[in-house]
């Protein structure tokens, strides 16, 4: 579930970036016709030059993915699973185990549980 929230998070985030994008792209080169002959050290707004202002805002605008999202994410998870093996309430004392968690997703699997079923003593 929050991984797939993160995820539409992120696609949000790309496509406004790719508008400002196409926005500022568009906007650079109306700024810049009018004064083609007075700034002779800039390229010439030809249809590449478009492209390359449009890939250097994207480069810029690079910085608002949160990519770091991801890494904190499953570095969270990982530390999760470690207390779960470390729980000292989860400890057996007639087999002499503490749990053992053998995915790091095992805390958010944990809370999807919407039914039990048990017989009448139970």
């Amino acid at each position: 579930n929050i991984e797939r929230r993160t995820n539409s998070f992120i696609v949000v985030i790309l496509t406004l970036m790719l508008l400002l994008c196409l926005f500022s792209a568009i906007a650079s080169s109306l700024w810049s016709d009018p004064l083609i002959d007075d700034i002779w050290y800039l390229p010439t707004s030809d249809p590449l030059t478009i492209v390359n202002v449009f890939a250097t805002y994207l480069i810029l605008l690079s910085t608002m993915v949160p990519i770091s999202l991801y890494v904190t994410l499953e570095i969270v998870k990982l530390v999760q699973s470690f207390h779960i093996n470390w729980d000292l309430d989860m400890y057996d004392p007639e087999t002499k185990t503490f749990a053992l968690a053998r995915t790091s997703s095992l805390n958010e699997e944990l809370g999807q549980v919407e039914y039990i079923f048990s017989d009448k003593t139970g």
